[in-house]
């Protein structure tokens, strides 16, 4: 451009005593600087584009996490939920093992054979209703879902 030109001498007559002569060296260093400062400026820009970018991708992974958290909560309840629960139900038998643990305390001390004759009614009570109890546990299952020994 010409006001460039007239800035750098380019066209004159050599500098009076006042005037100092623009060379080219110095020409190169002003523009070496521009362009510099030009980089420098553009690289901040784009710095700032670029974190402006990740703020809205960390906001949209919140989300995003906020979201699968709370679905995954609803999984976790529903699961909870769905957990098999036994019904409860009383012990059986306990009447007849109550009878064999106080005989079998009351004979505490005594002969080997003095037990096995005191405590023999209640161990056939307490065999023959935990035989009965298992057949109806067995009853209850399906059929052939027990693999057979």
């Amino acid at each position: 451009t010409p006001g460039l030109m007239q800035n750098a001498g380019v066209g004159k007559e050599a500098p009076t005593s006042g005037e100092t002569a623009v060379s080219s060296d110095d020409l190169q260093r002003a523009f070496q600087q521009g362009a510099e400062y030009a980089t420098q400026q553009l690289m901040q820009q784009q710095a700032g584009r670029e974190s402006e970018l990740r703020e809205k991708h960390l906001e949209m992974l919140g989300d995003s996490n906020d979201r699968q958290e709370g679905l995954l909560r609803e999984r976790i309840e529903a699961l909870h939920k769905r957990e098999y629960r036994p019904p409860v139900q009383p012990m059986g038998c306990t009447e007849e093992r109550d009878a064999v643990l106080a005989c079998y305390r009351s004979a505490r001390g005594a002969p080997p054979g003095d037990v096995l004759s005191a405590c023999q009614r209640s161990v056939s009570d307490l065999d023959k209703c935990s035989v009965l109890l298992r057949e109806a546990a067995v009853a209850k299952v399906v059929p052939q879902s027990l693999s057979t020994l």
